[in-house]
């Protein structure tokens, strides 16, 4: 059974709209099981990241936790993760 979800579709036409402007090493925390959005967007470098290891996810770990130095990223990505937050 599909279950439309409008905000989710929103959410991807602007993506498909400002997607382009993304560039630069990008972290997409929270990823999921799906690359719902990374096909739109120009940057040289999309890591995925997710507390939970799947196909989808190159590291897995927690936000409050992030492996990678500071000013690594251009660009962090998190769509609907404040949900997940523990604390």
């Amino acid at each position: 059974m599909y279950i439309f979800q409008l905000e989710r579709y929103l959410l991807q036409q602007q993506v498909k709209k400002f997607g382009h402007h993304i560039r630069g090493v990008v972290l997409d925390l929270g990823s999921g099981e799906l690359d719902r959005y990374g096909k739109w967007f120009s940057c040289d470098r999309h890591i995925k990241m997710d507390i939970f290891e799947n196909s989808n996810v190159d590291v897995v770990g927690s936000a409050d936790r992030i492996p990678f130095p500071d000013s690594h990223f251009v660009r962090v990505l998190f769509w609907r993760q404040l949900l997940g937050c523990l604390d």
